[in-house]
């Protein structure tokens, strides 16, 4: 979202992601306990993402199986954007 607020946007809806932008981009350093436990709790759920999404690469699994990989990851995705937005000490994502 941040790059989209400072960087050229293209006729065909992407944006430039160059060197000068990207540089721009804040990087919140964990200070202090609760920030890092914020950030354990987010590279937690990216771990139980990646997880989730190599069993869905699996060729035996039922539709059943399949719909709850994709709840799973949608859940802990959500949540990671949750934290993101505490660590950054935003009241969420713009849309």
């Amino acid at each position: 979202w941040f790059i989209q607020q400072i960087t050229t946007k293209f006729h065909s809806g992407w944006f430039a992601y160059n060197k000068q932008y990207i540089e721009q981009v804040p990087i919140c350093v964990p200070q202090g306990k609760d920030q890092e436990r914020t950030a354990k709790g987010i590279a937690d759920r990216v771990e139980r993402v990646r997880s989730s999404m190599a069993s869905l690469r699996k060729k035996k699994l039922t539709n059943r199986e399949r719909e709850r990989l994709h709840r799973e990851i949608e859940a802990h995705e959500e949540r990671i954007d949750e934290l993101v937005c505490e660590l950054y000490g935003v009241d969420g994502i713009p849309s």
